[in-house]
């Protein structure tokens, strides 16, 4: 069963001059099959990373285990999207579009949620390494992971209720939930996704990430200050060494204990402030991978914003069905960053996914070899006959 020109298309996309192109239609077919492809590679690419190392299959790597899990299911649902695309209409039904845009939702707000959670725990660890909570890491991030489903699966959820609905796009080729109904109660619905979807994970974002740049920078200070200190401690030794410097032998061995006292410590500061250093700048460099991927999911998502406050403010006369699905685009394609960031610049998955990619290559190559040499051997067993 096709949906068109039925209840679950909006008539503001009847109006003169909002009819859809064959030839946009095509385009975003295009773009739709190039993220699905995309997304389902590095994403695959990166679970089977986690799931077949195990030093990667520990709680700290738990929620990007869930943020690549959720792009997946986006990647998988864009395929779908491609035949709708190429056809000119939805070809699902109306069944179809409802479970499309209530999975692509709960999977929209799984990703910004579960980077809220990653902040959040960045900064519990980095801020609190003594206390509860990092001895009780793994059971807190469960923990975490499920009020994330619970609460990205009720936000989706209303519009199944009969607070707001699904409906198709401009394009008439995707579904997803009307933002273009000015009655209270949708309004109230669009308000509230607004403001429990977007802007209270991007809060809770900045607020973490201000409070990790903060933390970093107050250390930072201090081991720049244990570094002068080291230095110090360095030319006292030295000073008091050359002070102390006697002519008997006695006195050589008692200078020599001077020497092995002073410069064990000297090179037990020094050893401290080394594994500071790389600790920081691990964490610094975690820090900036983690706030280009939030970067891209808010630039991803806040064309899509817009396109709502647009229509809440009652200027829905504004949208067009290209303007209404190109920030949809850009909600999509944020499939596609997430897996980029943690898998080819994460300083612990990326050597494990230069090993996977190497055994995805190798397999290939191998199975390819095997399937030539059977078709060669059915080949000459064929002309034996």
């Amino acid at each position: 069963m096709w949906i068109m020109n039925d209840s679950h298309k909006h008539p503001h996309w009847g109006t003169t001059g909002r009819h859809a192109t064959r030839e946009n239609t095509l385009v975003y077919g295009f773009a739709i099959t190039a993220i699905a492809i995309i997304g389902l590679v590095a994403n695959t690419l990166v679970l089977v990373t986690m799931i077949r190392y195990k030093t990667l299959r520990t709680t700290a790597h738990l929620l990007i285990f869930n943020l690549c899990f959720a792009c997946l299911v986006i990647s998988i649902c864009s395929t779908f999207l491609t035949a709708s695309t190429y056809h000119g209409s939805w070809v699902y039904g109306p069944s179809g579009c409802i479970t499309y845009a209530f999975t692509m939702a709960s999977m929209g707000y799984m990703c910004m949620n579960t980077l809220a959670a990653m902040a959040w725990e960045r900064a519990q660890v980095l801020t609190r390494p003594f206390t509860s909570y990092k001895r009780n890491n793994g059971e807190r991030c469960i923990q975490v992971i499920v009020l994330v489903w619970l609460y990205s699966i009720t936000l989706a959820l209303p519009p199944l209720l009969g607070w707001s609905k699904y409906i198709l796009d401009g394009y008439g080729v995707s579904c997803t939930f009307d933002y273009l109904t000015q009655s209270p109660a949708n309004i109230a619905y669009i308000a509230t996704i607004y403001a429990g979807g977007f802007f209270l994970p991007l809060l809770i974002i900045v607020y973490n990430y201000t409070k990790i740049m903060r933390y970093l920078g107050k250390h930072n200070k201090e081991l720049d200050q244990a570094s002068k200190e080291m230095c110090s401690l360095r030319k006292d030794s030295i000073k008091r060494i050359d002070s102390r410097r006697p002519c008997s032998a006695s006195s050589n061995d008692s200078g020599r204990t001077h020497v092995h006292m002073y410069s064990f410590k000297g090179s037990s500061r020094k050893r401290k402030v080394s594994i500071g250093l790389n600790v920081r700048k691990n964490e610094l460099k975690v820090l900036k991978i983690s706030i280009a991927a939030v970067f891209l999911f808010c630039l991803a998502w806040f064309p899509y914003a817009i396109v709502c406050l647009i229509s809440i403010t009652g200027h829905y006369d504004l949208i067009s069905p290209s303007s209404a699905a190109i920030p949809g685009l850009f909600a999509k394609a944020s499939a596609i960053y997430n897996p980029f960031l943690y898998g080819v610049f994460h300083p612990r998955i990326q050597p494990n996914l230069r090993r996977s990619w190497k055994a995805l290559v190798y397999a290939c190559i191998d199975a390819k070899g095997v399937a030539v040499h059977v078709s060669s051997w059915s080949r000459s067993r064929s002309l034996s006959r």
